[in-house]
């Protein structure tokens, strides 16, 4: 009877941490302005919803994560408002991912650290903060973890999983290209399976395990030079090393403790393959992938959640000392988010870094730029990201500043990739006749940090009649020329 009661308790408590998971989620989610790359996202999934594929304004097919953006044409066709019905979808696909990453620490622990888990997932505020953009984050972290989770099964014998884990596992490749890394996630299992049935001598053992390791990174790094990026060699570990010290720090701390556990019981495979994944994905953003950013490492983060969790659970156990410990960390560790808010800021280094090269994620307050630009005259409108003017006027822009978001490319296009407005350059900026004509353009950080000295000091000149400053790398300015 206890027994049946306390489960009920269980049922009840998790229904209601959902309900309130839901809320947070969902609270004003189009409250906060579009960025550049929902922007970017959303022109995708409308020009396949017009075309029936994506062919952007430019005249190019844009093939980028495939799987994510037809899902999100077809949430933004049932549904006018774009943006609302975009933020939804990650809604959707973020609590899935509470679930199934539950449900897999289930199965490859205990029902205690599932719950734990889904506490953890539900709270956690990288988790509701990318529950609420319209990007395809999201989609991968819930399609990668299920693709490994089917594997794991698939070996153990369940064979008619087969199917479903191969459908999944190409659904996760396309959806963005770190999904080939499930691949090597599949390897690194069989190879600590082969392992651990030899005979071999630990040191032969650690010898081979921590060799696959680093040849899957430098195999990254060999294949994205040949077919991607023939630039410098990049190193962003300390870059990444900062970004979890500074963000995450707790979590790892538990997690590490959560591997020694597992190995101290004996479960051996199930420590060095999530610590493995981890590892290797780290190590392939920090030196196979080009671009430095944080949000990478998202679609990693269920591994760290469910070592974590290993961990309060066995501090838990430890009468009330354990569980003053779990309190501590929670009051703590800043990374949870109780109350409701409408804005979330997306992952950046301070603009008192000490790192050199900095990783920034602008999110300027367009939205409230747009809305002082409706009670004005405008008869001519240039800003660098005609996406968003889409989204949040009737009109395109007459021309486009070029700014390219990866600061790699310098040589101008004719023409912005997915609006197809031409892009305009110092010297037309400077001959161009304005009259009585009402000319506005609008910048943002990133903008004054890309555009030509020669550009930026033209549109400086001008009258500055609007600015807003969001947050770190977020200051957006109106002028009318």
């Amino acid at each position: 009877m206890i027994m049946v009661m306390k489960k009920k308790l269980i049922i009840i408590g998790l229904a209601l941490v959902l309900f309130w998971a839901i809320f947070l989620r969902l609270y004003y989610i189009s409250d906060q302005s579009v960025w550049m790359d929902e922007a970017y996202s959303l022109a995708i999934a409308q020009d396949i919803v017009e075309q029936g594929y994506p062919l952007a304004g430019s005249g190019e097919v844009v093939w980028r994560s495939p799987m994510y953006h037809f899902l999100l044409a077809g949430a933004t066709y049932f549904r006018g408002d774009a943006i609302l019905a975009g933020r939804l979808l990650s809604v959707l696909l973020g609590i899935a991912t509470i679930i199934v990453i539950s449900i897999i620490a289930k199965y490859w622990f205990s029902n205690r650290v599932a719950i734990i888990t889904f506490v953890v997932m539900s709270f956690s505020y990288w988790e509701i903060a990318w529950s609420r953009q319209v990007r395809m984050y999201m989609l991968l972290q819930l399609l990668f973890w299920l693709a490994l989770f089917l594997y794991d099964c698939w070996l153990q014998g369940k064979k008619k999983l087969l199917i479903w884990m191969m459908i999944i596992t190409i659904l996760t490749i396309m959806t963005h290209q770190f999904g080939y890394l499930v691949i090597f996630a599949f390897i690194l299992l069989v190879v600590i399976k082969k392992l651990f049935n030899s005979s071999l001598k630990p040191g032969y053992l650690v010898t081979i395990f921590v060799s696959t390791i680093l040849g899957m990174i430098i195999s990254s790094v060999i294949l994205v030079r040949i077919f991607f990026y023939n630039g410098p060699l990049v190193n962003y570990w300390n870059h990444y090393s900062n970004y979890i010290m500074n963000e995450q720090l707790a979590l790892i701390i538990l997690a590490v403790f959560g591997i020694w556990l597992l190995i101290k019981r004996g479960k051996v495979e199930q420590a060095l393959w999530l610590s493995a994944i981890f590892l290797v994905g780290f190590g392939v953003l920090s030196y196979a992938v080009p671009l430095l950013h944080y949000r990478y490492l998202f679609f990693l983060f269920p591994a760290v959640v469910m070592l974590t969790a290993v961990a309060v659970d066995w501090l838990l156990s430890r009468s009330y000392l354990g569980w003053a410990v779990v309190v501590i960390f929670t009051v703590a560790y800043s990374g949870f988010v109780f109350l409701p808010q409408s804005n979330y800021a997306l992952e950046s280094d301070s603009n008192d870094s000490y790192l050199s090269y900095k990783s920034f994620t602008p999110q300027p307050d367009f939205k409230s730029a747009y809305e002082f630009l409706s009670n004005q005259q405008v008869d001519a409108l240039i800003t660098p990201y005609p996406a968003i003017t889409r989204l949040y006027s009737t009109n395109l822009d007459d021309y486009s500043l070029y700014v390219d978001p990866t600061g790699r490319d310098d040589i101008m296009p004719e023409r912005e990739i997915y609006t197809g407005v031409e892009y305009i350059d110092a010297e037309t900026f400077e001959k161009m006749n304005i009259g009585e004509k009402n000319v506005y353009v609008l910048i943002d950080t990133l903008a004054k940090y890309r555009l030509s000295n020669s550009l930026l000091e033209m549109i400086e000149e001008s009258k500055q009649v609007y600015r807003t400053d969001s947050g770190p790398w977020s200051e957006l300015i109106l002028y009318r020329l």
